[in-house]
């Protein structure tokens, strides 16, 4: 909700008249409700495309009204498509000591015209938010990163700012995880993909009041308790709360269903489709980033409910609101649809009964996916975009193109890169670009590109390699890291492209997760009795009275404290001698006898 004073929301539950307004800019051009023809305002948005709960909504919001002469005849005729429009609606609070009105604006959001019809009374206007401009095509189909960089990738295509900072989406369920993109996906426009993202947050996408892109979660904490008398005659609210126990994804690889239920399954399945997120990992990381999904839903237990009363813009999608008294029934409520005119509000929650979407969800639980398979002789291409900044440090290999793909049989796959970078001199000398290219983790070729660079500012570096040493049936990592000579470049989310093209190339199946693992070795001092059996050139340890310790050759071993040892040599027969196995004297020399072994004598413990 909205932030608004404690003024504002006495004034709005309060039984009294209330005198309202509306203002805004057309660009930077001011109009007021005296400027619109009367009851020709209106915009709504949705997070849901029907009747039921899903996740993902990337709904497009939308605003209407209609210009009159008097402010349309300021801006030129065939100019109005594109333009912004910026709008607020006030709530009268009373006067101040001045006698002067003092009113409470609440912005909506911005809006971006569509169409504009001319008449003889002025001009109908038809206006879209931001979510609108995700409808670019996108022809990418591998990349991986954060909850974070993936919508930063998007919103830099775009053109939208995003409305999170990294805190903030790491927050979100999932938020942490590292995603990959499946190359076998029905993603066709970034509308598309910010929609997957945000079913692996378990939420749904939104414009802001400022025109950024958020998404926005499910919440148990009410903003709004609206008793009866706040309320219209029309208003409505089910007889049942609807929620969710269960999820079901599809497995491209495997082309089936999975199914996730909580310990208590007795609610509806939410069905998450084939979540291009959702396919590669481990079975462990799959099954922990979709009930990262699941554990998400738990607050999802709303009354469906229409109401037609409370005229309030400061409510956002997502917001609980708690109605209290009378038929309501303390009804807790999620407002997924809002409608807003100059004179009537319409709020909607929707949901269906869990008792009856169960029956149908659990028997589709293990359906099999109606996916095709890649014919060995279609020509495939895997495009790649990076969604975090690239950082490329003087002398420092740093990786900026990563791609997994599996080849059905032996092909020749051509590889091109396309990077632009904002270099930047250290010294004098030209800066120079050497290029390593690695296929599953081996370097297969390395070389300078003759281009170097004697000016800082943008430059485009151009690649290509052939890969014709592939076996059919085998997965393969494709990198490309760049090694900065005399300076360094920076490379923007979306400015390092890459196409892999060839006939064969499917998505993996097997395992296709990364594991990466740091060691840091330290001095390890061992404290305790050790017994041995010893003979001369055959030394076998009995026993090691110390648990929990894994000794290598890669750590200093230093033992502290007596050591039994019985040994034979010859028909000297030593029982008993103590000594330490490192002994270092006063002036820092270790005692050894000639041959190696450690002295043991009598006198050394």
């Amino acid at each position: 909700m909205y932030s608004v004073s404690n003024a504002y929301l006495t004034k709005l539950l309060d039984d009294s008249s209330k005198r309202r307004r509306i203002i805004g800019y057309v660009d930077n051009i001011p109009f007021t409700e005296d400027d619109i023809l009367e009851h020709s305002f209106s915009f709504n948005v949705k997070c849901e495309s029907g009747n039921d709960i899903t996740l993902g909504g990337v709904n497009v919001g939308k605003l209407s009204l209609t210009f009159l002469k008097s402010f349309s005849s300021q801006i030129n005729r065939n100019t109005w498509k594109g333009r912004r429009i910026s709008i607020s609606m006030g709530l009268y609070l009373g006067l101040d000591a001045n006698d002067e009105e003092i009113w409470e604006d609440v912005p909506i959001r911005p809006f971006f015209i569509d169409s504009a019809d001319h008449s003889l009374i002025g001009i109908d206007i038809t206006a879209y938010d931001a979510m609108q401009k995700f409808d670019k095509p996108c022809t990418l189909d591998s990349t991986e990163g954060k909850i974070y960089d993936l919508l930063s990738l998007a919103c830099t295509a775009c053109g939208v700012e995003l409305g999170m900072t990294r805190a903030q989406t790491e927050a979100l369920p999932n938020g942490t995880e590292l995603f990959a993109l499946y190359p076998d996906s029905d993603i066709e426009t970034w509308r598309d993909f910010v929609y997957w993202t945000a079913v692996c947050a378990c939420g749904f996408c939104d414009i802001d009041r400022t025109g950024k892109l958020i998404i926005r979660t499910w919440s148990n904490t009410s903003v709004l308790s609206v008793d009866k008398w706040n309320r219209g005659d029309k208003d409505k609210w089910s007889d049942f709360a609807t929620k969710f126990t269960g999820i079901s994804v599809v497995n491209l690889d495997k082309k089936t269903t999975s199914y996730y239920g909580m310990e208590t399954d007795d609610g509806a399945t939410m069905n998450i489709g084939s979540n291009p997120f959702l396919q590669y990992g481990t079975d462990e990381t799959k099954t922990r980033q979709r009930r990262a999904i699941l554990n998400g839903l738990v607050n999802l237990q709303y009354v469906p409910f229409k109401s037609t009363s409370l005229i309030d813009p400061a409510i956002d999608l997502g917001d609980v609101i708690t109605y209290v008294g009378g038929i309501a029934n303390n009804s807790v409520c999620c407002c997924m649809g809002i409608t807003i005119s100059y004179v009537k509000n319409v709020l909607q929650g929707y949901g269906k009964d869990p008792a009856l979407a169960n029956a149908k969800s659990k028997t589709d639980k293990n359906l099999a996916g109606l996916l095709a398979s890649t014919s060995e002789n279609e020509i495939v291409t895997h495009v790649f975009q990076n969604a975090e900044i690239i950082e490329l440090e003087e002398d420092v290999e740093t990786e900026i193109i990563h791609i997994r793909f599996a080849t059905i049989s032996p092909r020749v796959i051509k590889a091109f890169h396309e990077i632009c970078m904002d270099v930047e001199a250290s010294g004098n000398d030209p800066v120079e670009a050497e290029v390593h290219y690695y296929l599953n983790s081996d370097l297969i070729a390395s070389y300078k590109p003759v281009e170097t660079w004697g000016e800082d500012g943008d430059h485009i570096l151009s690649l290509m390699k052939a890969l014709n040493t592939l076996e059919g049936g085998q997965r393969y990592d494709w990198q490309v890291k760049i090694v900065m000579h005399n300076g360094s470049a920076t490379i923007a989310r979306s400015y390092a492209n890459a196409i892999l093209e060839g006939q064969g190339l499917v998505a993996v199946e097997s395992w296709d997760g990364l594991i990466e693992i740091e060691d840091a070795s330290y001095s390890l001092a061992l404290h305790g009795w050790l017994n041995f059996d010893y003979e001369e050139d055959d030394v076998d340890v009995d026993h090691i009275d110390v648990i929990g310790v894994n000794i290598t050759d890669n750590y200093s071993l230093v033992l502290h404290g007596a050591m039994v040892f019985d040994y034979e040599e010859d028909d000297l027969s030593v029982i008993t001698r103590q000594g330490v196995y490192r002994r270092i004297t006063e002036d820092g020399e270790i005692r050894t006898t000639e041959d190696g072994k450690i002295r043991m004598t009598e006198g050394d413990g």
